[in-house]
């Protein structure tokens, strides 16, 4: 069941900070749920889940290059080649500089432009629940909403046969930044548009992936903890 009460974001002051930046996404450190492989079926057109940041923080300047993130991934392939993700960061950026706390979405489509990033400018309370949703928005097209709000879609992203559902922290460098918050409330939509609790394959501990740091746990059936450089 989703979380009755969360704060929606004002349509009013959406803005983006940055259209779009390319760059290579290479992987870093991660702490993350992960409901990995999954066959057509109930995950087919999309994922959800709550968020609550408590922390994000990392250096940014002319001399230290950091990120940190806390956010969901929706990956459209199986071999990691085509994704999308939305959530907050903090940090440096693909290609537009440093940011403080940002709302972004980003998406990687090596036949539709490859590696993108979009921040926007909305203000958000750190500590405050928000829903986050990747949803099929018709053939090789994918809307991404935050807050209640519709921050855009990733076009040309043509999935394959199966899907990897992922929420928790990246980060850039393990003994740099400051990242604490909660997840709870995952759902996956199938292609009838019939949303269901849960991601298939999730369990505790099973579902878990760390680096320690980040690392991850779960708190209960359905609510997780994750941290970067935060004491549990």
């Amino acid at each position: 069941m989703r979380r009755p009460v969360i704060t929606r974001l004002s349509a009013a002051c959406v803005a983006a900070a940055a259209v779009t930046a390319s760059a290579n996404a290479s992987a870093n450190f991660f702490g993350v749920i992960e409901s990995s492989n999954i066959s057509n079926g109930d995950a087919s057109d999309g994922e959800f889940t709550f968020i609550n940041t408590t922390v994000l923080h990392s250096t940014c300047n002319v001399l230290t290059h950091t990120f940190v993130t806390h956010e969901m991934w929706y990956l459209t392939n199986p071999g990691a080649s085509d994704w999308v993700e939305v959530g907050f960061r903090d940090g440096e950026t693909a290609g537009v500089g440093c940011v403080s706390d940002l709302i972004f979405w980003a998406d990687s489509r090596p036949n539709g432009g490859g590696y993108h990033e979009h921040y926007f400018s909305n203000s958000w309370t750190l500590g405050d629940w928000f829903a986050m949703q990747i949803a099929s928005d018709g053939s090789c097209a994918w809307s991404v909403e935050l807050g209640g709000l519709n921050l855009g879609a990733s076009t040309a992203n043509c999935p394959g046969t199966n899907r990897i559902l992922e929420a928790g922290i990246q980060a850039s460098n393990q003994g740099t930044g400051s990242v604490r918050g909660f997840l709870d409330g995952w759902e996956e939509q199938n292609t009838s548009e019939v949303w269901s609790g849960g991601w298939d394959g999730v369990s505790d501990p099973s579902g878990l992936f760390q680096s320690n740091p980040p690392n991850i746990e779960f708190l209960s059936s359905s609510e997780t903890e994750e941290t970067h450089n935060e004491p549990f």
